[in-house]
């Protein structure tokens, strides 16, 4: 199997904890305390939200066409997949954002040495609204006037908009929460990490719940995956600059990197990774796996990298 360390392409009563104590609380015990593959009799997949559906749907098929191996899935976020897989809860960490540089240092005091990276996909951040906002597009300098601390955008009028069951046109935002890979990204790819969501944001756990507040929300603006599905909501046509030409998140035009808001999708192991998770890590990569990411809606690698050439 063939990889390189770092981003590799593959062609509540008691205290709470708080995600670095969890972390810091692994670096007690030795590694050979952490659940490996070899020793269980399946394995955990933990992370990314935006991605439990295609990794629930590649379990699937691969338990019943290709090993009969038992799965056990859960989403939770970027930051909480990372968190399982240092502290060996997680054989792999489904990822939608890169790893930061604290959680890479502590990886790195845990097993020593860098955990495994492999890109399996990607994705186009889109910003979704109420299907009676009749808004059909948005720059990006838009977008930060709307969701960020400092936007001056707080009303639909601003944008020249008058929405139905929207009483008083105040822009509402809904948001995941700090532990996605989603709201990770946004702030990156948008405000550089110089600025945070406005304070009045309601922020959730998934992306099915950000979805179905704006579906009953016509005031309602959120930023959501390419592959995100509810019938009350409709993405908005993004331009990266006011000159430039709008388009939306779908395969095409993240293939051709003329969206603005796209990001990697990644598989994470232990450096020391099973055989058994590197068979599974290698399906997901072929035709078959990737046709699966496609069908969940995400864009496969090798669209992309038949573009570059």
């Amino acid at each position: 199997m063939s990889m390189t360390h770092g981003s590799t392409s593959r062609t509540r009563g008691t205290p709470r904890l708080t995600f670095a104590r969890l972390l810091a609380v692994a670096l007690i015990f030795p590694v050979s305390l952490a659940v490996h593959a070899e020793e269980t009799t399946g394995l955990r997949i933990k992370g990314s939200e935006s991605m439990l559906r295609v990794a629930q749907a590649w379990t699937s098929v691969y338990q019943s066409q290709v090993e009969p191996v038992p799965f056990w899935v859960q989403g939770g976020g970027s930051g909480r997949g990372i968190s399982a897989l240092i502290n060996g809860h997680a054989q792999i960490a489904t990822l939608s954002r890169v790893m930061e540089p604290r959680e890479s240092r502590l990886a790195q005091r845990r097993f020593q040495d860098k955990p495994r990276l492999y890109q399996v996909g990607w994705d186009g951040l889109g910003i979704v609204v109420h299907t009676a906002n009749p808004l059909k597009e948005l720059s990006l300098e838009e977008v930060r006037e709307i969701f960020g601390q400092q936007g001056r955008l707080r009303e639909w009028s601003a944008l020249h908009q008058k929405i139905e069951g929207c009483p008083g046109g105040k822009i509402q935002v809904y948001a995941r929460t700090a532990h996605s890979g989603s709201q990770h990204v946004f702030l990156d790819k948008v405000f550089r990490e110089r600025e945070r969501l406005r304070t009045e944001s309601i922020l959730l756990d998934s992306p099915e719940e950000v979805l179905a507040r704006v579906a009953m929300d016509p005031c309602g603006v959120a930023f959501a995956s390419m592959n995100a599905r509810d019938t009350g909501v409709r993405m908005v046509c993004l331009r990266a600059t006011p000159s430039k030409s709008c388009f939306l998140p779908d395969p095409a035009h993240v293939i051709s990197g003329e969206y603005p808001l796209t990001r990697p999708l990644y598989l994470m192991t232990q450096p020391q990774e099973p055989p058994i998770v590197a068979r599974f890590i290698d399906w997901t990569l072929s035709e078959a796996g990737q046709a699966i990411l496609s069908r969940n809606g995400f864009t496969p690698l090798a669209a992309v990298e038949a573009k570059k050439h």
